[in-house]
Order: C-alpha cells, then sequence, then structure tokens
C-alpha cells in the first residue's frame, strides 16, 4: 500500500532464500512467470492489487513450503497449470479477480491441507470437479463471477466444514442440490444471479448456523419454507426477483428485512414494512410480532456468538458481504447509503452535513491517507469522530480498503476496539462514523515522547483483554 510502481527487480527470481513477500495494494508490473523464481523456503506470497500480467507459472509448485499464495486482483490470463495441485500443503489459494479461463483442474483436489479457496471474479468455466470434494477441511469456497452452467458442485457432500460459500453470478440452472442443504456448518450462502429453478427445500433448518443467505435473482418458484422459523440465527435474507409467492415466515430475517430483499416476486404477503399485509385474525397478528420479537431478543442476547462468526468470516474472507460487490466490477452499489439504512439513519446523516457545513474545514481535527477526520457534535449521539474518505479519481467515494476497514469493523464488540456507531458509502460523500477520543489514536500517544514514556509496559500489558 505505498503507490509503488514499475516492475519487480530481475534479482528477485534468484533470492532464494526468500521466506515471506507481500507488495499488495501498489501499481507494480511485470510478468508473473519470468520475474518471480522458485523458493524453498518461502511460506507466504501476497501480489494481490497490482498490474501483474502473463500466466501462473509451475514455479510455485516448486515451493515446498508455500502455504498461503494471493495474487487476486491482476491482469493473470490463461488456465490454471495442473502442477498447483502437487503444493499439497496450501492452506490458502487466492486467484480471483484476474482473467483466468478454462476449467478448474481436478489436480486441486489433492490440496487436502486447503481452507481456504478463492477463483471468483474470472472467466472459468465447464463442470466442477468431483475432486474438490477430497477438500474436506475447507472453510471458505467462492467460484462466485464465473462461467458455471453444469450442475452444481457435485462433491459437496464431503465439503462438510464450509462455513462460507458463495456461487453467485454464474450461469447455474438447475434445483438447489439437496447435497448443499446438508453442509449444515454454514454461515454464509450467496446464489443469487444465477439462473436456479424449482422450490426451496423444506427441510432447509438444517442449515442451523445460517446467518446470511442470498437467493435473489433466480427463477425459485413456490413458497418460502415455515421452517425458516426455526433458523434462530438467520440476519439477513434476501429472496428479490424470483417467482416466490404465499405468506413471508415468522422469523426476525424476515419481518426485518429491507422492502428491497423480498421484491420483484410473484405474490408475496405478511407482516414486514412495505408488503401487503396476511389477511389474518387480528390476535394471530399479535402472535406473529410478539414471537418476532423474541427472536430479535434471542439473537442480540447471544450477541457475542453471533459476532464471532462475522469475525471469523470477515477477518479470514477479508471480502463483502454487508457492502455487496457488483459483478465484474468491484463497485458497492450507488445508493448503498447506510447510517442503518432507515429513516433515523438518513436523518443522522442530514444532520452530520449540516453541523460539519458540508465538512468544513474548521472542523477537521486530523487527515491520513484515507481521509480527514473531523470531530463532530451531534444531538442523538453526542460527539464523534467522523472519518471523511477521500473521493478517488474514477469518481468514486471510497476504495477496497476503506471497505475492508467496515467489514472488520461492522460487528466487532471488543472494548479496545473503537467502536462503528454508522457509514455511509456514496458517489457522492463516502464517511464513517466513530467513537470518539479525546487523546486521539494510540499512534498519536507513542509518536510524542512524553506521552509515549507514561505508558510504559505495564500499563499496556493492563489494557489487553484476554477474556
Amino acid at each position: 500500500h505505498n503507490q509503488f510502481s514499475g516492475q519487480i527487480p530481475k534479482s528477485l527470481r534468484n533470492c532464494s532464500a526468500l521466506l515471506r513477500l507481500q507488495l499488495t495494494g501498489n501499481k507494480l508490473s511485470g510478468n508473473l512467470s519470468e520475474d518471480f523464481g522458485a523458493y524453498p523456503r518461502l511460506k507466504f506470497i501476497d501480489l494481490s492489487h497490482n498490474n501483474f500480467f502473463g500466466e501462473i507459472s509451475s514455479n510455485w509448485a516448486s515451493c515446498p513450503k508455500l502455504n498461503m499464495l494471493l495474487i487476486a486482483y491482476n491482469n493473470i490470463t490463461g488456465t490454471i497449470p495442473a502442477i498447483i495441485g502437487n503444493s499439497t500443503q496450501l492452506g490458502v489459494l487466492d486467484l480471483s479477480w484476474n482473467r483466468l479461463v478454462g476449467k478448474i483442474p481436478e489436480q486441486l483436489g489433492k490440496l487436502t491441507s486447503l481452507f481456504k479457496l478463492l477463483l471468483n471474479g474470472n472467466q472459468l468455466s465447464g463442470i466442477i470437479p468431483q475432486e474438490l470434494g477430497a477438500l474436506n477441511k475447507l472453510l471458505f469456497l467462492d467460484l462466485s463471477a464465473n462461467m458455471f452452467s453444469q450442475p452444481m458442485l457435485g462433491c459437496l457432500d464431503n465439503l462438510t466444514e464450509l462455513i462460507y460459500l458463495n456461487l453467485s453470478y454464474n450461469k447455474f440452472n438447475q434445483n438447489i442440490p439437496d447435497q448443499l442443504i446438508q453442509l449444515a456448518q454454514l454461515c454464509q450462502l450467496d446464489l443469487s444471479h444465477n439462473c436456479l429453478e424449482g422450490e426451496i427445500p423444506t427441510n432447509i433448518e438444517i442449515w442451523r448456523n445460517l446467518v446470511m443467505l442470498n437467493i435473489s435473482h433466480n427463477n425459485i418458484s413456490g413458497e418460502i419454507p415455515s421452517s425458516f422459523e426455526d433458523m434462530k440465527w438467520l440476519m439477513y435474507v434476501d429472496v428479490s426477483f424470483n417467482q416466490l409467492q404465499g405468506p413471508i415466515p415468522n422469523s426476525a430475517a424476515f419481518l426485518l428485512a429491507p422492502i428491497e430483499a423480498l421484491e420483484g416476486n410473484k405474490g408475496l404477503y405478511g407482516n414486514q414494512i412495505g408488503m401487503t399485509e396476511c389477511s389474518r385474525a387480528s390476535k394471530k397478528h399479535h402472535h406473529v410480532l410478539a414471537r418476532g420479537i423474541y427472536v430479535i431478543i434471542f439473537i442480540f442476547g447471544s450477541l457475542g456468538v453471533v459476532s464471532f462468526i462475522f469475525i471469523v468470516i470477515y477477518l479470514m474472507n477479508g471480502r463483502k458481504k454487508y457492502s455487496q460487490e457488483i459483478h465484474q466490477q468491484g463497485e458497492v452499489h450507488e445508493d448503498a447509503l447506510s447510517i442503518q439504512s432507515s429513516a433515523e439513519g438518513k436523518k443522522l446523516f442530514d444532520e452530520i452535513i449540516q453541523v460539519t457545513e458540508d465538512f468544513h474545514d474548521k472542523f477537521r481535527i486530523g487527515i491520513g491517507g484515507e481521509g480527514s477526520v473531523y470531530k463532530v457534535q451531534l444531538e442523538s449521539i453526542g460527539t464523534v469522530a467522523v472519518k471523511k474518505l477521500h473521493a478517488l479519481p474514477d469518481g468514486r467515494g471510497y476504495d477496497r480498503e476503506s471497505l475492508k476497514e467496515l467489514q472488520a469493523l461492522e460487528g466487532t464488540g471488543h472494548r479496545n476496539i473503537v467502536k462503528l456507531y454508522g457509514y455511509c458509502i456514496h458517489r457522492r460523500v463516502s464517511f464513517f462514523i466513530y467513537e470518539y477520543f479525546e487523546k486521539g489514536s494510540l499512534a498519536n500517544v507513542l509518536r510524542n515522547e512524553d506521552t509515549a514514556r507514561g505508558l510504559n509496559w505495564s500499563s499496556r500489558f493492563k489494557g489487553l483483554d484476554y477474556n
């Protein structure tokens, strides 16, 4: 993240003692297959978010200790070489958002140590090999934004440890397979923007750990199973733009869902705000609402567990989901204004613009690489710190690194981590609303010799929370 440009020094190819290399988030270029060699001691390499081109070299298979290979967001072409399957020690393989074509080689099934496989954002096609079923340690699998159209994963039965699965933006056109329902550990599932048909399986309650579900923009028909009411952890659901009809389940995820997550269907109705109300007796109506409130209390009473799930997903996955990326562009939806995405949130947005006089310099208390920080006194919250992100040359009011910060902080409730009150992601203006600290950041304290001396090792140790 230093805006380095130019090519990799040719001497790096012969650096046989290399243990770890991280060049993420620069503007470096060069031929991937020519500029990097075989490194017998290499354990970690991250070349993501650069301008590397060429094809994936067989040299990576000659790095016997390599356990993390990350080359996302570059211009890599060609196919995935089968010889990568010889790197059986790999734990993470991220080739996402390049220009790879062809099929997934069946030899990847030999990577039995793999717990994270990201191949999304390419032009891969064909059949997803049965051999991937041997990856029984896999936690994260993302094949979204490709050109798969053959029957969905026939290897699902053995991927019982999956907690994150994204198959969105492909051309799958069959029913939701029964094998998918058997993945009881799933926390996040995205099947959106395909051509899936048939009905939602009635035994969907097997996904007892599911927190987020997106099956929007398909051809799924029938009614939404009432078994959703047994999925106590489900907090976000999107079933929009299908052929669904009938009543909405009496679960918090549906009752509190924004109308956009339900629109575009044939005839859904229920007690969700903005929907056609159910023609039920008043007593039944109150019972539904009471049950919804009970589920909400249950969820927030167990927030520690849910936060843990989100932290695992966001810190290990490093991708969307609250700020969803658009297919093949990696952009946030233009009107994804979300200071709670409600009338109250929009009122808060207007208050911030008014109080800061549209972010006048006199309210600014600091400036950094990502944006400027303003001290803002709000009537509704009190004093907060608002970080307004720098506008980018292409007109976006945000970058992917800012989204990663948002994703990491959402759902995190640790006393040593600054609290995130809300955020706005929009082309005109983007900002984060943080808890305000009078003395600034830890970095400011440590930069000053006098204040740093007062923060001795004993004080730092006491500040840690091992619980």
